[in-house]
């Protein structure tokens, strides 16, 4: 590799390969650039064809290259987020990056994606024995992997709060975002008209027959200190019940409330459902900064059946596309 090169790569914080058709034969050139740069700090490698065995090189080349000392002072000691989502990463993928993580070769690694992968048991559980050897918390996302024994028992081992009690959830079904006011997307709740006068109601959908609004996942996840899990539609048998007080809709079994995903206030923004993990009580700011404008856990319950957000009447929540 030139030497100017690997001048530009030293310095390197982000390195951001999606899309681009990459699998198996491109992992080991890949591992030598990612070994090149010592302060990398996210990586990410969405939507690539990499296959179990692509990712299962990647790992190897990674560790081989260490091992081997063809790799700058400091490779992979600075990487906090590792992402290879929709890359149908299986066991002996996972289970080549748990290797890494458990060997100490990621010491500061606290967000691992593996979305839409094909995990079996086997890869999770070297991922559990992976994330028992970091000293800290380390969010691992896996929306949207087979269901199984494993993986249940890794998110178990992995909850934020340990007597939290899991709830129905699926990764199936869309998202649920926001839209815009009288768009075809737009979820009509069946028991608004209960919402509005502060019942608790199920959130099962007319827009939407036989489904309803649900956790994406069995258990929590944590950004900062909110303990959050992200909305999809699902069968109306698992159906979230929920009470509207005061601008907030509330889940009845734990409290969190309905919140828009960094408060991004635009169409097509993720729904979650969130709780502080530091406040005590209902200290819940459903406001901006200024303590005036609504923000983004205010909504507003329509005749129509419909929840707006208070900010911004023109934006419902609907299903993502």
């Amino acid at each position: 590799m030139d030497a100017r090169v690997w001048q530009v790569l030293a310095g390197v914080e982000t390195l951001s390969y999606n899309e681009l058709g990459w699998g198996p034969f491109e992992a080991a050139d890949l591992a030598k650039m990612i070994l090149a740069c010592p302060k990398l700090k996210s990586l990410e490698l969405y939507k690539n064809p990499w296959g179990d065995r692509g990712v299962a090189a990647l790992a190897s080349g990674l560790a081989s290259g260490l091992a081997n000392g063809n790799a700058l002072p400091g490779a992979l000691e600075s990487i906090e987020f590792f992402g290879l989502d929709c890359t149908n990463v299986g066991d002996a993928g996972a289970i080549g990056i748990a290797s890494l993580i458990r060997n100490g070769k990621l010491p500061k690694l606290n967000h691992l994606r593996f979305y839409a992968g094909a995990i079996g048991d086997a890869g999770f559980t070297a991922l559990k024995e992976a994330m028992r050897a970091l000293p800290h918390f380390c969010l691992v996302e896996l929306h949207e992997n087979p269901d199984s024994e494993g993986k249940r028992a890794f998110e178990s081992e992995l909850a934020i709060e340990p007597d939290y009690v899991p709830q129905p959830a699926s990764d199936e079904g869309p998202k649920v975002v926001l839209v815009p006011h009288g768009d075809s997307s737009a979820l009509v709740f069946e028991q608004a008209a209960s919402l509005a006068t502060g019942e608790c109601a199920e959130l099962t959908l007319s827009s939407h027959p036989a489904m309803a609004v649900v956790p994406e996942s069995r258990h929590p996840m944590l950004a900062s200190e909110w303990s959050f899990i992200k909305l999809r539609l699902g069968r109306q048998d698992m159906a979230m019940r929920a009470r509207f007080d005061d601008g907030f809709v509330i889940r009845a079994t734990d409290e969190r409330v309905f919140d828009v995903c960094g408060w991004k206030l635009v169409e097509g923004t993720d729904l979650c459902i969130v709780k502080s993990m530091e406040a005590k009580g209902h200290t819940f700011k459903k406001t901006m900064a200024d303590g005036v404008t609504p923000g983004g856990r205010s909504f507003v319950v329509n005749d129509n059946g419909t929840i707006a957000l208070a900010a911004k009447p023109d934006l419902v929540l609907g299903v993502g596309r």
